[in-house]
This record gives structure tokens, sequence and C-alpha cells, in this order.
């Protein structure tokens, strides 16, 4: 019985001092990192300011296999959001209210019944090169939640600390190396070139109908005509309106010979700078390379003309396999 007194008396003062800690411990959690970044910070920027590649650098959507996230309509800029659910850390939700372009992003943070906060990254650049990366929590935390705070200011520390790390590997991977979402961006002289088109307005569930049904009838045209084509059969993408679904596009063959072919277009182009990347896969899945030419260009304040093109390099009837289905994507640098 004496035990059990001293056991109850033990449990007891725990208790006691548990709810006094509720009380005492501090609801608010201030938490800053500051890093200098090898990279310039456009690219530092560019990378935060997108909250779908996190998955590449947040130290806690790399760890936690368990995390799911749920992105809104907009995803990069004022009001990009997402939602996550995790084994390990709840479900909550992260949105940018506030965006200075190359200097500051601020992201509410709501942790659901444990309470809310923000998350601020603060850019500077260095002279001579480089980013210094400011990054900083500011939370409060419900009770009886605050308890955790004892460790959240440590663990955070080392979290951002990690993130930053990978945040600067990541933007010199793209900046020096030209490497974005795991595909290689180059800049290349095209040579100048005429295409045999047919052009329309086609609903993006139907593009790859329409090209299909049009590249008979124009090799059609160019061996009557007598020229051989020059190159891989394309399409050609002159804009995208995304309200209506549709997209400006043509299919066409590139031609031997500057031509004019009875009872088809023709589109010639210069002798031009353009950014270039070799996408393998299947033809219909090639909007990741898309994004990543559009982050390349944007990281260098560079601009393109339309038409966009896609150059289908190999001829599916001769590689059954998709995955080696060679893409070249080319957009043309504006003047």
């Amino acid at each position: 019985m004496k035990l059990l007194k001293k056991i109850g008396i033990g449990l007891a003062i725990l208790l006691i001092l548990l709810v006094v800690a509720i009380f005492v411990v501090p609801q608010e959690v201030h938490v800053e990192v500051t890093e200098k970044l090898d990279a310039e910070p456009q690219t530092v920027f560019n990378i935060i300011n997108d909250l779908t590649m996190e998955q590449y650098w947040n130290p806690w959507q790399q760890e936690d296999t368990t995390m799911q996230l749920t992105y809104g309509d907009v995803t990069s800029g004022v009001g990009a959001n997402y939602s996550w659910s995790s084994e390990n850390m709840g479900a909550g939700s992260a949105e940018y209210t506030t965006v200075e372009k190359n200097s500051k992003i601020v992201s509410a943070l709501n942790f659901g019944s444990m309470g809310a906060g923000d998350a601020t990254y603060t850019l500077t650049p260095v002279q001579g090169g480089g980013t210094t990366v400011k990054w900083q929590l500011d939370s409060w935390t419900k009770r009886p939640f605050n308890l955790m705070n004892l460790i959240i200011k440590s663990s955070t520390k080392k979290s951002y600390k990690k993130g930053l790390a990978s945040l600067e590997q990541l933007a010199v991977q793209r900046q020096r190396e030209g490497v974005y979402r795991g595909y290689q961006i180059r800049e290349e002289i095209m040579p100048g070139r005429t295409y045999v088109i047919n052009r329309d307005e086609v609903t993006l569930d139907r593009v790859a109908t329409f090209y299909a049904q049009n590249l008979a009838p124009l090799f059609k045209k160019i061996q009557e005509a007598g020229v051989e084509m020059s190159g891989s059969p394309s399409g050609l993408f002159y804009n995208y309106n995304m309200a209506k679904g549709t997209t400006d596009m043509a299919a066409g063959i590139p031609l031997s010979q500057d031509v004019t072919i009875q009872g088809a277009s023709t589109e010639s182009f210069d002798t031009k700078k353009a950014v270039v990347v070799d996408y393998y896969g299947d033809f219909k899945d090639t909007a990741p390379a898309h994004r990543a030419i559009e982050e390349y260009l944007a990281d260098r304040d560079l601009h393109y003309d339309w038409p966009v093109i896609e150059e289908y390099v190999t001829d599916p009837s001769e590689e059954s396999n998709p995955d080696k289905w060679l893409t070249r994507i080319i957009y043309y640098l504006s003047e």
C-alpha cells in the first residue's frame, strides 16, 4: 500500500507539473536561420515561389514518406497554396500571402487544431555574387500542444539548415548546369527551315488525333511536289487557351528547300537562337519538359516567340517502347 501511495503521489506531482508547464511554456515560437547560398536571388526566388518545387528541397516533404499533398489552383505567387496530410505531422495548409520579387515571400501556415504561424523567406543579394537567405518561423501553438515548443525550436533549426543546403544545391544545378526537373536544357543556334503545315484551333484532348490525321496528307503533298523532307515531323503550337481548353496548332513537315506547295501552307523560320530539351517518353506526356524550359527562361529573364515546336524524332512504328521515344522541344528566343 505504501508503494501504491508513493506512486499515486508521484503521479499527482507529475500532473501538477504538467499543468503548470502548460501555462508556463510560451505558446509563441520564433526560429530563424540565415545562410549564404552560392546562387543568384532570381534563381533562388523562383524555386521558393513555386510550391511544386518544395518536393526537391523542403526537408519535411523529402523525409516524410507518409505526407500527401493537395495543391490549389494556384501554385506560385500570392494565393499559391496546398494542404497536407501526414501520419507524422498531422494535417495543415500553407498559402503565400506576400510575394515580393527576388526579395521576400511570406507563407501563412495553418496547423489545424494545433495552431498557426508564418514562415518568411527574406532574400538579400551578396556583393560579388550569391544570396543571403533568412528563413524564419513565427508560430502560435494552442495549449496543451505548446509543450512541444520545448523541442520544436531546435528541431526546426536543424531542418531549416538542411532545407537551405538542399535549396542551394538545386539552385546551383539550375543556374550553372541548366538542369531543371531532371531535364538538361541547352541553348542552340537553330538553322533556318521551312515547314509545310496544316494549322487549326484544336481542343487539347484532340491534339494527338489532329496531328495523326494530318501527317499522311502532308507527306503526300510533298511527294507530289517532288520535295524531300529535311527533318522530323513536328507539331507547331502557336498558343494555348486554357480557359477554352484549346490550342492553335499545326502538324508540320520540314522541307529540304524553301518552296511553295500547291494546296498547302508553309511556315518559314530564319536562323535563330533557341532553347532546346531532348525529352524521352510518350509524346503526349511532354508537359514537365515544357515546364522545365519555362523555368530556365524565367531564371535568366529570357523570352520566346511562338510557335513552340515539338520534333517527333522517333518513329513509333520502328520503336515500340515509349520510354525510348525522343521528342526535341524548341523555344525560339525573342530578339
